[in-house]
């Protein structure tokens, strides 16, 4: 399950926050990828309270990539700018 928080843009494949909107996923995965587009960044909150900031080029973003699963939830926030693709699981 996914939420979309904020004020969001929504295209045919991709989907980018004009200001301060966030995406909410529940994840149970050892390996996260979000594909993406545009310039800026990404910060990303794991469930365990860490962040993390993920600067924006064209192409695939490792989330999370471990020997053990992430479990609960990321809070994904894009600068404006940066298109959103997909996520997926591993």
């Amino acid at each position: 399950m996914f939420t979309l928080n904020g004020t969001w843009i929504l295209e045919e494949e991709s989907v980018q926050t004009t200001s301060g909107g966030h995406l909410d996923i529940n994840v149970f995965a050892k390996w996260v990828q979000l594909v993406v587009s545009g310039e800026g960044e990404i910060e990303v909150e794991y469930p365990d309270g860490a962040t993390k900031s993920f600067p924006v080029t064209d192409g695939t973003l490792d989330l999370a990539k471990g020997d053990t699963p992430t479990e609960g939830v990321l809070r994904i926030r894009p600068t404006a700018g940066v298109k959103l693709y997909s996520l997926t699981f591993g």
